[in-house]
């Protein structure tokens, strides 16, 4: 009766427990193990162990010790039918799996999830009993019938699913591992998956069992010299050649002493006690940042006067010059400071000088920015040199030799080649290209791979076939770099002077550390971090030659760091052929099969953190023999072809004179490279003058890795360019920075810049020395606001890595993390309500706020709402339901918040464009590539020219029910009428606002912080979307979680035990498509 109770009785261990009927269960146990009440009994024993405190006192009482002796004698009756005969000669009771085996398997695994017991089944020999059990339970006993067959081999999965449960607990320990080891069990356990039955059922004990074999893989750091990237020493030096960079330069320093600590103490790693340390911190989040006070919303303005802002930026304002042409005023370029000593010590490279307006194309606009704007820190590198240029749009050929110089190039890395695709007009391809099909046992069948290494090595080269650390060391110890060669010089296309594939990644945004045969068809690659940091690994772009047509190759990338990927949802990589360029098809294609993200068993030194490391696998079965390929995370979109762009574009915009189009230079960034600044407007002035017409701001590529956001600038500025754009250049100026962030693309970083640090987490407080991009952008917007030009709209335009589609983060105040947030541009202030009925709440759900000038209320402007709502009826690739509009403390130091809080601009968005695939619209199910990106640009400068039209986007989807606490929130009003458009900013205290949940930060905030995006977010992104439920959407303006979404919704999946290996299986079997793939990756 109370083994039937127990499902019911929520609190009868706790009951059992006071009762102290724990004793009585065990005794009869331990006196009627063959008697029919001992299955009742084991039922009644796995309801007690439920609680924590009477698992405990089970296992005090001998409860584990007991189970085993059960467990060891039973075995035998899993084995065939001569056993049961025998016991039935005997004359005893036959053990069936799905009897007293079975019950006490199920107990123990319940017992076991507390250490103290886990370790007392270690010491009785539970690890052997239970290899055993597992051995004998891969043969089965015959039965009579179908339906006796069917029940057996369901009591069988029972058995089988509750041993690999107590191996996980067992297992989770040093001295559980050993034991393992010693009993034979990672070899019988990848056996029994080899053998197990290709069902439902015998994926999620695969899964379970291949966790099982990752806890038990022999402990291993990266196999790298060093955590740090080869070319840290060389951007050590320039940072303590500056001194204002002497803080960057002590980071730097810290954390190359740390890494060489971390390196003597690698033996370490095989020390740790147990694996929930790490399993903890893989699903931690990241805590809310304690560098912003309360009052955080006080400070973040540029220090700088009027005067000073104008005196620095004041000729960046060619639209207002009555002379409107394509030509420059002045062409001298930017020149760097003598302050700073030579750094000539750093050559890397051939020298050469920085090429001119004329070697650019001619006709680049150049502003005569004086040496204010020159940065100390940005002397130019000795490592100077001129790559291939782009030629114009033309019949795809392949040169022998790099076209002319198009731009001078400053790294830190040393380039070799230059890329295969910098020299050839490469174009999208003429179709759209599906996801790849997800497959749920794709990550076991790799991960089962990974074990028969060590399991069975004998198959195993592990060869090192390319080495970035040891060919710069070389280098730099011989100081004769090798010239720059083009692609088909380095290694002629039919060419197999090796039996491997060769590898490199020296050219701009190259990335790619060591490549480890391991196989004769199977690669480890080792991307490299960020230059100066530990971290931030994802993009990764190298070329590899020597290829072999048949059989497909494998490719793990094994030091990826998010815990997961949109691999895990159909996202593949891209390749690009020489041999298929050669042929006339110069394109970026999605190539790879068996495309998987998982967790690995490599881990990092205890001085280095406690995250995990996870692979990224992809087969590819290339087509010619000996082909140059190139491998990418994403389309590049490299310094290089900016330059290119900007010469095409100014050829463009010169042929038609209704175009005012100007390139100038906003600064130099720390290692020397220039940063264009284009202004787009139209030249007459007959609709209404350039010093009336309102500005609109565009940035991009502040992150390196997201090529996806240039992309997308792109589109816009060639709509701008457009005969299309004509009515929207002359509403507006454009001011546009394509690329925020060049010496981090050049030197092929993810995420940071020279400076080691994110640079959208400086737009607080930027540093004029190591921060010189952000700081003059910054300071151009703070000086359009003191004019009286405030941009009416800014946009900062990223890539995002763990969601699908186009999407906007936006700005409210009634959903900001400050819960009496009024120093922003998003209240307007109305007259009192007339009655009750007006004073309910609004549209959004939300009770208008009371305490305005005169005795009115205070209400949330909805402007900020109305361009994603028309992006997303215009543009096919653009997502409402993704859109976020929370402002999280996190953030406060992104460009989207300072410009929206500090500099007033209502409609200050961060525009994110997926990686990987739509999963709605007319894209659904087809990857997002260039031609759609750019056709989202040009929807976006559309959007820009309804919204100043007046065009009322459409009704939002039904709002989401707010909590109680949001009765006194201030919220966001639906319409205008009768509303006052002047902006109050009281001092006085005011009703509550929505606190932003932290339950939004789902993506890339493991980027470890890192991630994904804006506000990838890496470092905590605001990543998690709002999502749909099942078949509608949710309203972004509502507070309520994504990972409320309940099934079919895109929050974090919580996962147990082995019922999911990768994603939750639901995700790969019953998820409807257009979800967003973002459960954990164990």
């Amino acid at each position: 009766v109370l083994a039937k109770l127990a499902p019911k009785d929520k609190r009868l261990a706790t009951k059992a427990r006071l009762c102290q009927c724990a004793p009585v269960v065990l005794s009869l146990l331990r006196h009627g193990l063959s008697t029919r009440g001992a299955e009742s009994l084991l039922r009644l024993l796995r309801a007690y162990a439920l609680s924590r405190q009477s698992s405990t006192s089970l296992g005090r009482h001998g409860a584990v010790q007991l189970l085993l002796r059960l467990l060891s004698e039973s075995h035998r009756g899993v084995g065939g039918a001569s056993t049961g005969a025998s016991a039935a000669a005997a004359g005893r009771r036959q053990p069936l799996p799905g009897g007293p085996a079975r019950r006490a398997a199920e107990a123990l695994s319940q017992l076991t999830r507390a250490r103290a017991n886990a370790s007392r089944a270690i010491t009785g020999g539970a690890a052997a009993t239970l290899v055993e059990l597992l051995n004998a339970s891969v043969v089965t006993t015959a039965a009579a019938s179908a339906s006796a067959r069917q029940r057996q081999q369901q009591q069988r999965t029972y058995l089988l699913r509750a041993i690999v449960h107590t191996l996980r607990n067992v297992t989770a320990s040093k001295a559980g591992r050993a034991a393992f080891h010693s009993a034979g069990g990672p070899a019988s356990l990848y056996r029994h998956c080899l053998a197990g039955p290709a069902s439902s059922a015998g994926e999620l004990l695969n899964a379970g069992a291949c966790i099982i074999l990752r806890q038990s893989a022999p402990r291993a750091c990266l196999p790298a010299p060093s955590l740090l990237s080869p070319y840290t020493p060389a951007l050590l030096q320039l940072l303590v050649s500056s001194t204002s960079s002497a803080a960057a330069a002590v980071a730097v320093a810290s954390d190359d002493s740390a890494d060489a600590a971390a390196g003597a103490a690698a033996a370490a790693v095989n020390s740790d006690e147990d694996d929930s340390s790490d399993d903890a911190d893989v699903q931690k989040q990241q805590q809310p940042s304690d560098e912003f006070a309360d009052d955080a919303a006080v400070g973040g303005a540029d220090p700088r006067s009027a005067e000073e802002l104008r005196a620095a930026y004041g000729h960046l304002e060619p639209e207002l010059s009555d002379c409107c042409t394509c030509c420059p005023a002045s062409t001298a370029p930017l020149t760097p400071s003598p302050s700073l000593p030579s750094l000539d010590g750093l050559a890397l490279g051939q020298p050469t000088e920085p090429a001119s307006a004329t070697e650019i194309g001619g006709r680049l606009s150049v502003s005569a920015t004086s040496a204010l704007l020159a940065p100390a820190a940005a002397q130019p590198f000795a490592r100077s040199r001129s790559i291939g240029g782009w030629p114009e749009p033309s019949p795809a050929t392949t040169s022998a030799a790099p076209a002319p110089a198009a731009a001078a190039v400053r790294s830190v890395a040393e380039f070799a080649i230059t890329a295969g695709p910098e020299l050839v007009s490469v174009s999208p391809p003429p179709h759209r290209e599906p996801c790849d099909t997800r497959r749920s046992e794709c990550a076991m069948e790799l991960m089962l791979d990974d074990a028969r290494r060590w399991i069975d090595p004998s198959d195993v080269l592990n060869r090192v076939v390319y080495d970035l650390d040891a060919i710069v060391a070389e280098q730099h110890q011989q100081h004769q770099p090798p010239p720059p060669a083009s692609d088909e010089k380095l290694s002629p296309i039919g060419s197999g002077s090796v039996d491997h594939l060769t590898f490199e990644s020296r050219f701009e945004s190259g990335n790619l550390r060591r490549a480890i045969q391991i196989r004769e068809r199977e690669y480890d690659l080792l991307l490299c971090p960020d230059i100066g940091h530990r971290g931030q690994t994802q993009w990764f772009y190298f070329r590899l030659a020597n290829v072999q047509p048949g059989a497909a190759y494998r490719f793990n990338v094994i030091n990826c760091e998010k815990p997961n990927s949109q691999f895990n949802c159909g996202m593949r990589p891209l390749m690009y052929s020489s041999r298929e360029a050669q042929l006339g098809r110069p394109h970026w294609l999605r190539v790879g099969t068996r495309v998987c993200y998982y967790r690995n068993h490599y881990q990092r030194a205890k001085q280095a953190g406690t995250k995990p490391y996870y692979t990224a696998s992809f087969s590819i079965a290339f087509r010619h023999s000996g082909d140059i390929c190139y491998l990418a995370y994403y389309v590049p979109y490299t310094y290089s072809r900016l330059m290119a762009d900007l010469r095409d574009w100014r050829l463009l915009a010169s042929r038609d004179a209704s175009i005012a189009y100007h390139q100038q230079w906003l600064c130099q960034s720390l290692g020397g490279n220039r940063l264009p600044l284009l202004t787009v407007t139209a030249a007459s002035a007959s609709e209404e003058p350039r010093q009336q017409r309102p500005c609109v701001f565009i940035s991009g590529r502040v992150h390196p890795g997201e090529a996806n956001a240039s992309w997308v600038v792109r589109g816009l500025v060639a709509h701008l360019l457009s005969s299309a754009a004509r009515t929207l250049r002359s509403r507006f100026v454009f001011k546009i920075a394509p690329m925020l962030n060049p010496d981090g693309v050049i030197n092929g970083n993810h995420r940071c810049s020279l400076a080691v640090v994110d640079l959208n987490r400086t737009w607080l407080a930027p540093n004029a020395t190591a921060n010189p991009e952000i700081y003059h952008t910054k300071g151009l917007m703070s000086y359009l606001c003191s004019s009286g030009r405030r941009p009416v709209v800014y946009i900062d335009c990223h890539g995002h890595s763990r969601h699908n589609n186009v999407f906007m983060f936006g700005c409210s105040p009634s959903l900001s993390w400050l819960p009496d947030d009024r120093d922003n541009p998003g209240w307007l202030a109305a007259e009192p309500p007339a009655n009750d009925n007006e004073a309910r709440r609004d549209d959004n759900g939300v009770r208008p706020v009371s305490g305005g000038p005169g005795g009115g209320v205070w209400i949330e402007d909805p402007g900020y709402r109305e361009l994603p709502r028309l992006l997303a009826q215009m543009a096919p690739a653009f997502a409402w339901r993704n859109c976020n509009f929370k402002v999280d403390r996190s953030k406060e130091s992104t460009a989207r918040v300072v410009a929206w809080r500090h500099l007033g601009i209502l409609r200050a968005y961060t525009l994110e464009a997926s990686y990987s695939c739509c999963d709605q619209g007319p894209y659904r199910g087809c990857h997002l590539g260039t031609r759609e990106l750019e056709e989202m640009g040009a929807r976006l400068g559309e959007a820009i020219l309804r919204w100043a039209q007046g065009e009322a986007p459409g009704a939002d989807p039904p709002p989401a029910q707010q909590p109680a606490s949001a009765a006194s929130s201030a919220a966001a009003g639906s319409g205008r009428a009768g509303r006052r458009r002047k902006v109050f900013r009281p001092s006085g205290a005011g009703a509550a606002a929505i606190s932003a949940s932290d339950d939004d930060d789902g993506d890339d905030d493991d980027d470890d912080a890192g991630e994904e995006e804006e506000e990838d977010t890496d470092d905590n992104g605001e990543e998690s979307a709002a999502a749909g439920e099942r078949g509608g959407d949710v309203d972004p303006n509502s507070n309520a979680s994504a990972v409320d979404a309940g099934p079919g919704g895109s929050g974090d999946c919580i996962i147990e035990d082995e019922s999911v290996l990768l994603c939750c299986r639901s995700s790969f079997v019953r998820e409807p498509e257009g979800e967003n793939c973002s459960a954990s990756v164990l």
